[in-house]
């Protein structure tokens, strides 16, 4: 649930409350508190930590957070090691680094703000994924919804599954988290010698996909619902999801199944409001400073997996029109570098089924 959720929540109590009698609910608009999301895993790589501010209460879009920029961020283990993170250029408030854990060891980010604030993270252990993903696979699911006049009409959604052996291996909470890459194809009139981007996606926003396996009463899990996604142009061709397990501690697991509760809140105006969730982030500076966000310390497993919806009897349209019609095209039709994160370059891993 965003913050902007919370705060029409708020406005719809005090609006019932108001014909009643006035509440002075003592609201701090001025108060900003510090962000951090960031992950690292015992896959070498590039990793990053994400800084920002909290937007304020009452003043302008509730849900722009301000990037923290020309912070100093480490990730320091107990084995005497220390990484430093450094600030891309293009995209303030985030803070990169190559490296890996090894599991067993324990690790914590610090962090110091421009404005003299230390945050640390708790130390976590590394731990050591053990789970291997055994079977990816999709449906095409169609939802029947009423338009605006009444009408039923029918929306396709591709769904991912993931299925787990757990036989003789050792058991612990896993999440999921997923990327997206399609396959673009130029479309357009008078378009002699089409091009083909690849183009990649961040697709799981608010998606909190976890499962604790010591939980699980058979040797499998099978076909367990990672996403859901509109089947629209990028399913064209051929669209790859890459599927990243991590495996995590009790904590991080009893972390992210409290914010899955407060994603899929449901309620009326009458329940109590949800509360903030306490992470694994210290304000060393200033003890009464609030932190939010998590540093996650996992062990991670990855597959690919390419979805072509023709498999399951579906057909996706292209978003461009050929031919005469194809005038009208978007100019992205005729030059698919336009799109963000696009590229002519074929990745090595692709293909053609």
């Amino acid at each position: 649930m965003t913050l902007l959720k919370y705060v029409l929540l708020g406005l719809g109590l005090i609006a019932m409350a108001g014909c009643i009698d006035e509440i002075d609910l003592n609201i701090d608009n001025e108060s900003q508190f510090v962000i951090v999301d960031g992950l690292v895993s015992d896959v070498p790589g590039e990793y990053k930590v994400k800084l920002d501010f909290s937007p304020v209460i009452g003043v302008g879009n509730d849900n722009i957070l301000t990037p923290i920029s020309g912070a100093q961020v480490s990730l320091i283990g107990d084995n005497g090691t220390s990484v430093p993170y450094t600030e891309d250029d293009e995209d303030l408030g985030v803070y990169k680094a190559f490296t890996s854990v090894t599991p067993g060891i324990s690790y914590h980010i610090d962090i110091t703000t421009p404005d003299g604030q230390n945050i640390t993270s708790i130390p976590t252990i590394a731990p050591e994924s053990s789970l291997d993903i055994t079977e990816l696979d999709f449906e095409v699911a169609k939802v029947e919804n009423f338009n605006v006049v009444g009408n039923i009409t029918v929306t396709d959604f591709v769904d991912l599954f993931v299925s787990l052996d757990l036989a003789g291996k050792r058991r612990h909470p896993v999440r999921w988290r997923l990327d997206g890459e399609y396959q673009y194809l130029e479309q357009g009139r008078m378009l002699l010698n089409p091009k083909t981007c690849y183009i990649k996606e961040t697709i799981d926003f608010n998606n909190i996909a976890i499962l604790n396996t010591e939980e699980v009463a058979t040797e499998t899990v099978e076909n367990v619902q990672l996403f859901r996604t509109l089947m629209n142009h990028r399913f064209h061709l051929l669209y790859c999801f890459h599927v990243f397990q991590y495996a995590l501690t009790d904590e991080e697991y009893n972390y992210w199944s409290r914010v899955e509760e407060l994603v899929n809140i449901d309620g009326t105006l009458f329940d109590p409001p949800p509360g903030s969730i306490i992470g694994n982030l210290v304000n060393n500076t200033n003890e009464n400073g609030r932190v939010q966000g998590y540093f996650s310390v996992v062990g991670q497993t990855s597959k690919r997996f390419f979805v072509d919806v023709s498999k399951k009897d579906e057909f996706a349209r292209s978003e461009c029109a050929d031919g005469f019609a194809g005038r009208n095209n978007p100019p992205r039709c005729s030059q698919c570098t336009l799109i963000r994160n696009s590229t002519l370059v074929k990745p090595p891993y692709w293909k053609i089924e």
